[in-house]
């Protein structure tokens, strides 16, 4: 019974909202990967060759309320 708006939307800030250096990427990428600090320049190569995440499609969803 609802009127339900959908807008579709790229977000292109997706992996760039946070500014981090090369060197703590690498350690909160390893970090999260549950890898230990030897495997950091394989880390380091693979971010590398990987460049940027792409945007991710994003979707906004909203009805409207009478009061």
């Amino acid at each position: 019974g609802f009127d339900v708006h959908t807008e579709l939307w790229p977000d292109v800030t997706w992996g760039r909202r946070v500014d981090l250096g090369e060197e703590e990427r690498v350690r909160f990428t390893r970090t999260r990967l549950c890898l230990p600090a030897n495997r950091a320049s394989e880390v380091a190569e693979a971010l590398r060759e990987l460049g940027d995440p792409p945007p991710r499609d994003m979707a906004t969803i909203w009805w409207d309320v009478r009061r």
